[in-house]
């Protein structure tokens, strides 16, 4: 069994993935806006 395990610090690094997808994520849809809307253009 895994119950020896550092909980705060693996819950830090899911915040940190959480985090970071979720500004990845902000910027790709950003791009794809800017994309769409030039090729309106």
């Amino acid at each position: 069994m895994f119950t020896i395990f550092p909980i705060p610090q693996v819950n830090m690094v899911l915040f940190f993935l959480e985090t970071t997808m979720f500004y990845y994520l902000k910027e790709v849809l950003l791009i794809i806006d800017v994309v769409l809307l030039t090729s309106e253009l």
